[in-house]
C-alpha cells in the first residue's frame, strides 16, 4: 500500500471490478522499504502503522459481501513469503533486504528455502496456506 491509497474511502471499486466470486480473498500488504530496491524516496510513499490499520478498519465491511480480507503488515511479510527469480533462485525479505538462495535445481527446494531463512510457521500464521 502506498500513502496515496491510505486515505481512500471504502468504495469497494476493486470488488466491483473483481467480485468475490472471482476474487474471494483480497491481500492488503503494507508498504515496506527494501535496501537497494525502493529505498530512495520511500518516505514519500510510506504508510504508518496507524494509517494501515485505519485503512483495514474502513474496509472491514467488505466481509459482509463475502470478501476475505488478508491484511499483512511488515512483520507478517518478513520471512514468510517466497518468490522465485527467472534463473530459479528463491528470494524473500529478510531484515529489509532480499536474501537469495542458490538455484533450486542445484540444491533442491528444502535447501533453497533454508538458505533464504523462510519461516513456514510464520507463513501459516499469516494465512498463507489456504484453499479457494
Amino acid at each position: 500500500m502506498k500513502s496515496r491509497c491510505a486515505m481512500l474511502p471504502p468504495s469497494g471499486f476493486n470488488f466491483l471490478v473483481h467480485p468475490p466470486a472471482l476474487v474471494p480473498r483480497s491481500k492488503l500488504p503494507s508498504s515496506h522499504a527494501f535496501t537497494g530496491e525502493n529505498d530512495k524516496g520511500f518516505s514519500d510513499i510510506e504508510v504508518s502503522d496507524a494509517q494501515f490499520d485505519a485503512f483495514v478498519a474502513r474496509h472491514a465491511h467488505l466481509a459482509e459481501k463475502g470478501v476475505v480480507m488478508a491484511p499483512e503488515d511488515n512483520n507478517a511479510m518478513t520471512t514468510s513469503y517466497i518468490m522465485i527469480t527467472p534463473d530459479g533462485r528463491f528470494y524473500q525479505n529478510t531484515d529489509g533486504r532480499y536474501k537469495y538462495s542458490e538455484p533450486v535445481l542445484n540444491v533442491g527446494v528444502e535447501s533453497a528455502l533454508q538458505q533464504t531463512g523462510f519461516d513456514y510457521g510464520k507463513y501459516v500464521e499469516r494465512g498463507g496456506a489456504y484453499a479457494l
